[in-house]
């Protein structure tokens, strides 16, 4: 299959959710897919991989909660080989009456004509307020609840060579500035007009929404202030259509009080005059609240 039928595959499997058609979902996907959730374990219940018998059983019981099924809007999608990545913005009514809106960033990959593997990012704050799912901040030790890399059974697209294009290697140069520390070259490689967006709801997370360079600058600093160290960006994969990068990055620190940061994101980079002049984030902002308050 091209990109192009990659891409329509990706639209087609999204509409289904509107009319609640699961079966129709899962037609559209390998009998071993995996679908991999972004998230701590122990703050979330549904997190890392399910297999698509779970998969199914999720759905059908989160629809059946709903009045008209879940729309799932494609925003924007960036291609290479067999992988799509998908902006989506879900909408859906519950029963109850409760609105939820919420945005996804989704990693497809393709194989002959179906989905074999997805790994996603969105706010997990919204899905549990919405519903009502339980959440803890603490483990039963009294500590900040640490990811189980042992869930995490979904091999990432495999890794290009930087050297190959050049978009890549700036990103990756980029990250490798926060491992080492180095804000002011990472303020050097964004235009002076450049945007960062995090998913999320500002009412929920005060740094959800879409901040300035000298935003990002100031909101940098701070969070350097609380680590022992830098912020490790370990790249897993990366696609690269025409200025746009998708970067799927795992991130590492450890905090001065002694806590452990760990936590995937699936960032989508627009670059400009070779410069970052656009960046959307997406993360699980619960464990970014039980680390960093």
């Amino acid at each position: 299959m091209s990109i192009e039928d990659n891409k329509r595959l990706v639209t087609e499997f999204n509409r289904h959710f509107a009319t609640s058609d699961i079966q129709a979902v899962l037609d559209l996907m390998t009998e071993n897919v995996l679908w991999w959730i972004n998230g701590d374990p122990a703050l979330f219940p549904i997190t890392g991989t399910i297999t698509k018998a779970e998969f199914a059983d999720i759905n059908r019981e989160m629809h059946s909660g709903l009045r008209d099924g879940m729309t799932m809007s494609v925003v924007g999608m960036v291609a290479e080989g067999d992988h799509v990545a998908a902006e989506l913005r879900a909408h859906a009514v519950t029963r109850a009456g409760r609105h939820y809106d919420n945005d996804y960033h989704m990693l497809y990959t393709v194989h002959d004509g179906r989905i074999a593997a997805v790994r996603e990012y969105t706010d997990l704050m919204t899905v549990a307020d919405v519903f009502a799912l339980p959440t803890t901040a603490t483990n039963s030790s009294g500590g900040t609840p640490q990811p189980d890399p042992g869930r995490d059974r979904v091999p990432a697209p495999s890794l290009p060579a930087w050297a190959q294009d050049g978009r890549k290697h700036l990103v990756a140069e980029f990250l490798g500035h926060f491992d080492r520390g180095e804000l002011d070259a990472v303020l050097n490689m964004m235009t002076d007009d450049a945007t960062w967006w995090l998913n999320g709801k500002p009412d929920r997370f005060p740094g959800a929404g879409s901040r300035t360079k000298a935003e990002m600058d100031a909101a940098w600093r701070r969070m350097f202030e609380l680590l022992e160290g830098g912020l490790r960006m370990d790249i897993e994969s990366m696609l690269a259509e025409e200025d746009r990068i998708v970067a799927q990055v795992r991130a590492h620190a450890a905090t001065k009080q002694g806590k452990v940061y760990r936590n995937g994101f699936l960032f989508l980079f627009t670059l400009h005059d070779r410069k970052i002049s656009a960046v959307r984030e997406y993360t699980d902002l619960l464990h970014a609240a039980a680390v960093f308050g």
